[in-house]
């Protein structure tokens, strides 16, 4: 029998395909516990793997947690002063990103040929608060309150993977709250290089989204020795395999009109400061906020934005006495602004946003927020608006009652609203206190309160919308070229690509 070259060729190029194909499917990527998919595509678009490190310990607490700019009792200073001693405990503690970057380039050889090593004890977690060590896991089954801030990041990725084993997508985002000393808390830029290194170690189950502060950017702009926030934005999401961006407008800034509205981020809050503030950086912060919106809806980058009324820098400020709260700083109607102002800007490339934390509806702080209210008719108005159910701890309240009728609301608001099951997407917020301590249940019960027919989008399908993670879309052709460069640099399995991908290919 003759052979031609033709054929030759073409039976070793079909073989090896064939191999590399085999050998695709054969790769099980880390899952730290069985990895649990069902046929529904599942999306955490809201959660976190961040530590103490990422913040800084000294202003967060006070401003955020105790509210000690506005609150100066003896009790209160006292508490503080004990805060402080814990945290500074678990600061020189908890693990640099430089020993996480460190540990990542010595095992990512070795997770590629057995990834599930991934999720064993990497660096020792030696965190401990006043000398006793601080463990992950409570009696009940989920976390510690404020436990993922005492761990490095690597821990709390294959904590948040183990808890939560039908998530197909963590999309975790880095926080930029500028406040207080800045050697207390990480360097941006090197951060953003460790969640890249994070989600090369899950094979793409993680993909981070970056964060944003428009002070910073104002602040930084004329300093070329410095990386800029948009010049991190774009170099993440070109470069680093990122989906998004993460705002964080708690501490103090809006959308726009912040000569009117910004609210300064400091210890001592007095209304000629307000002034002042506003003055230098209210238009300042407008337009760094104006360059990102341009920049996302050019490239197709959602926003993912803090989009509640919890944990204000400067909450006399922000929600200010004798102003109704759909006209406060951050509120969704300043938010559907924007939107309609890019609408008109190019019809063809709307921003999409979504808002975090449900409007602040079911949250353990208030139980019905009149932002919720606007947010339906926003969402209404603007099919690239979205929200996510992160931290809605009020339906897991300890009283049975209560926790009852809160329930059996979050179900009709879904029967009532059709918009919800088009523009809602799941989100945890772990691993945030409230939700850490709630653990795995916080998943499966919202699946069972949210209405059948609405499970598939909103567990799913309105994230991948969202995220644009569809054939065709920007950022699809973003994750794939960089997948196919860790393929080249010998990091990733030829032809490989993770279970979220096939699903939302078989979605549409």
């Amino acid at each position: 029998m003759v052979v031609d070259r033709r054929s030759l060729l073409g039976s070793l190029v079909g073989g090896l395909l064939a191999s590399t194909a085999s050998r695709a499917l054969s790769f099980q990527p880390p899952s730290c516990q069985a990895h649990k998919p069902s046929d529904r595509l599942v999306v955490d678009v809201h959660c976190h793997i961040l530590n103490v490190r990422d913040v800084d310990r000294d202003a967060f607490v006070k401003r955020r947690i105790l509210e000690l700019d506005e609150n100066r009792s003896i009790g209160a200073l006292v508490v503080s002063a004990f805060a402080q001693l814990g945290y500074a405990s678990a600061y020189l503690n908890t693990h640099t990103m430089a020993s996480e970057l460190e540990f990542i380039a010595r095992n990512q050889k070795t997770w590629l040929r057995q990834p599930e090593a991934f999720c064993l004890p990497g660096p020792k977690d030696r965190t401990k608060v006043f000398g006793t060590e601080y463990e992950f896991s409570s009696p009940s089954g989920g976390a510690k309150p404020l436990a993922g801030m005492m761990n490095g990041r690597l821990a709390n990725t294959v904590r948040m993977m183990h808890e939560y084993p039908t998530v197909d997508l963590f999309t975790p985002s880095m926080v930029d709250f500028y406040e207080g000393a800045e050697n207390w808390y990480s360097e941006n830029d090197t951060m953003s290089v460790v969640y890249e290194r994070i989600s090369q170690a899950t094979f793409g189950r993680i993909l981070p989204m970056v964060s944003f502060h428009p002070q910073r950017q104002a602040d930084l702009q004329h300093r070329e020795e410095r990386l800029t926030p948009l010049g991190l934005v774009k170099k993440s999401i070109k470069d680093r395999n990122f989906v998004g961006v993460k705002l964080h407008p708690s501490v103090g800034y809006g959308p726009g009109g912040n000569a009117k509205l910004a609210c300064p981020n400091s210890k001592r809050n007095r209304s000629v400061q307000v002034d002042q503030y506003r003055k230098r950086y209210g238009d300042r912060l407008d337009r760094a906020l104006w360059e990102l919106f341009e920049y996302c809806a050019d490239n197709e980058v959602p926003i993912l934005t803090h989009g509640s009324p919890g944990i204000p820098a400067y909450a006399a400020c922000m929600k200010p006495e004798g102003v109704a709260p759909e006209e406060w700083l951050y509120a969704p109607l300043q938010w559907a602004a924007v939107l309609e102002q890019m609408k008109r800007r190019n019809p063809a490339k709307p921003l999409r946003i979504c808002l975090g934390h449900f409007g602040g509806a079911f949250s353990s702080h208030s139980y019905w927020h009149p932002w919720m209210n606007n947010l339906l008719q926003a969402m209404s108005d603007h099919p690239s608006l979205y929200a996510d159910l992160s931290i809605q701890s009020g339906l897991f309240d300890s009283d049975s009652g209560r926790r009852k009728a809160l329930r059996s609301q979050f179900t009709k608001l879904y029967e009532d609203n059709k918009v919800l099951s088009q523009q809602s997407i799941y989100g945890s917020d772990w691993h945030m206190a409230e939700v850490a301590t709630i653990g795995p249940a916080y998943l499966t019960d919202l699946v069972e309160l949210v209405p059948a027919s609405s499970r598939n989008r909103v567990f799913g399908l309105n994230a991948a919308e969202f995220l644009g993670l569809q054939k065709g879309r920007a950022n699809r052709a973003r994750i794939q070229d960089y997948m196919r460069w860790l393929e080249k640099k010998g990091r990733m399995p030829a032809g490989y690509q993770p279970a979220w991908m096939s699903k939302v290919d078989a979605s549409t």
